[in-house]
């Protein structure tokens, strides 16, 4: 199984790029770099990244072609190609709607942007004969059955095996599958409080169909609630614990063992751990 390392915009630049050398000499397979309307934008990211590290993939997930012209992803990594080499990925979603509206951008269709983006990708990389795999970014079963048809994998905004077991259910073909979660190795405190809000952040914009089966539509509703309010004990208002891989070394290794078992071929370790550089070291020693 992969394990692989997300980096976002909300890091200084200087502990992005420390974070970027140590994913590749901790032995990572990627590094995944999010796109967020309150961060800076991916793309000097990537390039970011790839300047300070010689041989790790380097992925972009997720973009939004709803916020990105799709003729403009390609090009972007056409460039990023050309200087750095044949060593990126992309992994498209809708993005959360309400971020879209207020970039001014349409919201509608938003299954239907991804899917024909991701065939245009397709067919612009073979045409030119490059090693590009393109993923879905997705959480609810229309995404996840028609990405795994349409794109060279999915990427599961969910870590728990009993969450990833139904994911897996929805596909029509068993493609690459990767789980992508906040995650933490305990204890630090300092970034413990992070590791609640990105996970009030998951369980907030989860699909609903995802929600009602599994119970945790009021749950959702309160989260959303607690991030408008900006309620400083949002852990308190709902269970976060199956939205996030956080605990001690030898609890990390059985959680990722777990996933590995239930088919996942790649665990993305997503903020808050890479704002600890010893986690990013120690962690990798588990595979």
């Amino acid at each position: 199984m992969m394990l692989s390392l997300n980096l976002n915009s909300d890091l200084p630049l200087s502990s992005f790029k420390e974070a970027s050398r140590l994913a590749e000499s901790a032995g990572y397979s990627r590094i995944w770099i999010g796109e967020s309307i309150g961060f800076g934008h991916s793309f000097p990211l990537l390039a970011v990244a790839a300047e300070v590290t010689r041989r790790i993939q380097i992925g972009a997930g997720i973009l939004s072609p709803q916020l990105n012209r799709c003729y403009h992803i390609f090009r972007a990594f056409q460039t990023l190609r050309e200087v750095y080499g044949d060593r990126f990925a992309v992994a498209l979603a809708p993005g959360d709607a309400q971020e879209v509206r207020s970039a001014g951008a349409t919201a509608a269709r938003p299954v239907e942007v991804v899917l024909e983006c991701v065939k245009e990708l397709k067919r612009w990389r073979e045409e030119k004969g490059w090693n590009l795999p393109v993923y879905v970014g997705a959480s609810g079963p229309r995404l996840i059955a028609e990405g795994s048809t349409t794109a060279d994998g999915v990427l599961l905004n969910y870590v728990h095996p009993e969450y990833l077991g139904w994911a897996i259910r929805q596909m029509k073909r068993k493609t690459i599958t990767a789980a992508y979660g906040p995650a933490l190795l305990l204890p630090d405190p300092a970034n413990e409080p992070l590791l609640r809000a990105a996970a009030t952040i998951v369980l907030a914009g989860a699909n609903e169909a995802f929600l009602r089966e599994f119970g945790l539509t009021l749950q959702a509703r309160e989260a959303r609630e607690a991030m408008v309010e900006k309620l400083p004990n949002v852990a308190d208002q709902c269970s976060l614990d199956t939205f996030v891989l956080a605990g001690g070394l030898t609890e990390l290794g059985i959680m990722l063992r777990k996933l590995s078992d239930r088919g996942i071929d790649e665990v993305v370790l997503a903020t808050p751990f890479c704002r600890n550089p010893e986690a990013i070291r120690t962690v990798a020693s588990i595979l």
